[in-house]
């Protein structure tokens, strides 16, 4: 009996424990595991396997990889860990056959040093049996590599989000941000070796690796039907053999790349050849309506192997597609044709140049003189890693106040502006308002002044969804007319803790008293008891220190005439 009961016990303690270190959620797809920091995020790699082929995963937050340091356990230790950076999650035995839903957050301070293959976050996503069956996926992710290292491998397929992607897999709606390193083959900013569909993606950084080295993919293909659509690439690529900056090489009957481009720069190491702007080797593939701007760079004699748009196209077809000789410094390209064509910079700036070859300008495709140098972009992703690419700022006179509008251009992670107002030579915040989190289609606000008065000036605090922000410029408006009316604003911010701001204005110079009421109608605070001027903003701040959370009312009284306005104190 006894034995028993210590058995219960132990089986207690271990179901607790269980509980305790896993991920809350079912592994459904109506009720995904959620990912709410490192440690979870690690947890992940307990999910490998055909066994798993149903789990989905939810990031819920931004998560830092900087300064975490696994238990050890599952095969490395925490030296191992401190020295090495992460274990990618997925290897080329046991993949992730999972989905993972990046839930439009990112992941930052990712760094690995493992000279092993399949390296990047996910080392390998698995191939459940061909397409259109399950499909593993990675989509809706960030991933900021950190700044002070990299991600580097020393075998096959590395790349900063999955090292080597299956037949049947999809990587969709990601980016990678920093530097991707490789002593061996088949290395790509994003993916390394991408034999399933990648689209709507970007990377931006540096790849260096030996063959097949790609800003976006270091191959594409393989021995399966592959798709990379409306992807690209700003990434500078350097190697030996197979240079792209998009794809190093792309192979594979039925492997297509199709509204895309690269815009960085590609250079060989040695005297070596297969190297182009877009594609360095592309066999058994088709290439439409892409483009590439980036300076290539080659000791490699024979031009049939060095190009602006690909280095080398044996049995490929390819339409509809550019590149600049001027930023390229390379007047030909293998593969090209009466449809695959280098242009100047001028006509690489002009719309008609693509619209004359039927380029999707309405749902695919855009061009702006002040968005990606005046070169077409994408309209379904962001542009780039900038939070938000702000076109205008403007501020002018109302009736009762300011009027400011802006107009952004692209965002991405935007949480939204505060409207900062300076009085003297100090500013304060008088106001937010949320932005649209990230897209690339144009965006407008607004936002109403009403206790603004005389020559001011306005700046916007754009703030990203991790804390980063930056200004925009300053705009200086005059108003037309000084308040003369009777009125009590609503206090801002609210709701608020502890502190908020509440403005008023009266029509002529009068006693006036401003109090502040509990939900009792019980004074609990007198903020103004005197004289107030007409034809100003009587600005006064209240401290709800002391006082506990709840509904409390700001109460204006003038010449036998009373205004309230509600106000919620959250702590």
């Amino acid at each position: 009996m006894k034995k028993l009961v210590l058995l219960f016990v132990f089986i207690l303690s271990f179901v607790s424990h269980a509980s305790a270190v896993g991920l809350l959620g079912s592994g459904t797809q109506g009720d995904p595991y959620q990912i709410s920091s490192a440690a979870k995020l690690d947890l992940v790699r307990n999910y490998l396997g055909m066994a798993n082929i149903d789990k989905y995963f939810l990031l819920m937050n931004d998560i830092d990889l900087t300064t975490y340091l696994a238990p050890a356990g599952g095969g490395y230790t925490q030296t191992d860990w401190g020295t090495k950076g992460w274990m990618p999650i997925g290897t080329s035995s046991s993949s992730f056959y999972g989905v993972f839903d990046g839930n439009y957050h990112k992941i930052t301070g990712l760094k690995i040093d493992r000279a092993t293959d399949a390296i990047g976050l996910f080392g390998r996503l698995g191939d459940a049996g061909g397409v259109g069956q399950h499909q593993s996926s990675v989509k809706n992710l960030g991933v900021d590599i950190d700044a002070a290292a990299s991600v580097k491998g020393g075998g096959t397929g590395v790349g900063g989000l999955v090292g080597n992607e299956g037949a049947s897999a999809v990587i969709s709606n990601c980016y990678v941000i920093g530097a991707v390193i490789n002593n061996g083959t088949i290395t790509g900013g994003l993916v390394g070796l991408a034999a399933g569909g990648v689209e709507k993606c970007f990377s931006s950084g540096s790849v260096t690796g030996v063959d097949y080295v790609g800003g976006l993919i270091g191959n594409c293909g393989g021995n399966a039907p592959n798709a990379v659509v409306a992807c690209y690439s700003t990434s500078t690529v350097s190697g030996t053999n197979g240079l792209g900056g998009l794809v190093g090489e792309g192979q594979g009957s039925g492997n297509t790349i199709t509204n895309c481009f690269a815009r960085g720069s590609v250079t060989s190491t040695t005297n070596s050849f297969r190297v182009g702007g877009l594609v360095g080797y592309v066999v058994n593939s088709i290439v439409n309506n892409c483009y590439s701007t980036g300076l290539v760079t080659s000791t490699y004699s024979n031009a049939s192997f060095v190009g602006g748009l690909f280095g080398d196209t044996p049995s490929s077809a390819a339409a509809n597609s550019f590149w600049d000789m001027t930023t390229s410094n390379r007047s030909t390209s293998p593969g090209s044709g009466a449809t695959v064509v280098g242009k100047v910079t001028a006509d690489m700036k002009t719309q008609t140049t693509f619209t004359n070859v039927s380029w999707n300008f309405t749902t695919t495709w855009a061009m702006s003189a002040s968005v990606n140098d005046g070169y077409p972009y994408l309209l379904n992703i962001p542009l780039s890693p900038l939070p938000v690419e702000l076109n205008s700022f403007t501020a002018s006179a109302a009736k009762n106040g300011v009027t400011l509008s802006w107009k952004t251009a692209t965002e991405m992670n935007n949480y939204g502006f505060d409207i900062e107002r300076k009085s003297a030579s100090n500013w304060s915040k008088v106001g937010f308002v949320e932005g649209r989190g990230t897209t690339n289609a144009p965006q407008s606000y607004s936002y109403a002044d009403n206790s603004a008065t005389g020559k001011i000036s306005y700046r916007l605090k754009q703030i990203d969804r991790d804390g980063k922000f930056e200004y925009s410029k300053e705009v200086e408006v005059v108003t037309a007319v000084a308040p003369t009316v009777f009125a009590l604003s609503q206090n801002y911010p609210n709701p608020f803790n502890p502190t908020t701001n509440i403005s008023f204005t009266v029509p002529s110079t009068g006693r006036a008293t401003l109090k502040i009421l509990n939900i009792l109608g019980q004074e609990v605070a007198t903020l103004f008891n005197g004289e107030a001027q007409a034809g100003i903003v009587n600005q006064v701040q209240f401290n709800a220190t002391g006082l506990s959370s709840g509904v409390y009312f700001s109460r204006l009284e003038y010449n036998g005439k009373a205004q309230m306005t509600k106000m919620s104190l959250l702590k």
